[in-house]
């Protein structure tokens, strides 16, 4: 671990439930974005969240984040918020599962792949 970072606990059951929450609702949004459906009634959404002490042990799921295309951002007009967040998708349509990558730094320079 970098000089004058610290570790901060995040698995715990409050922490966590927020967690798959928040996921959740990003999950169902990425969906509608990609495919432009809901996630079907008998559909649904699995998130898993990922920290940078993940990061740093090299615990992220990368046979998975390798498959998605390079990270976008957010943007309005000239703005945008590469430096906070970024997120990937690779859509197949139909019934086939979807991939789904947000990430919020510091994890975001482990996992984004656009050489930023």
């Amino acid at each position: 671990m970098p000089s004058g970072l610290a570790v901060l606990r995040a698995d715990g059951p409050i922490l966590t439930k927020y967690m798959r929450t928040f996921g959740a609702k990003l999950g169902l949004a990425f969906h509608f974005e990609a495919l432009g459906a809901f996630v079907p009634e008998k559909g649904g959404v699995q998130p898993m969240y990922f920290t940078n002490v993940n990061a740093a042990r090299g615990e992220l799921p990368m046979q998975i984040i390798n498959l998605l295309p390079p990270a976008q951002t957010l943007r309005q007009g000239r703005k945008d918020v590469r430096d906070q967040f970024s997120y990937s998708f690779l859509a197949h349509g139909g019934t086939a599962p979807q991939r789904i990558l947000c990430c919020f730094p510091p994890v975001l320079r482990g996992c984004r792949r656009d050489g930023a």
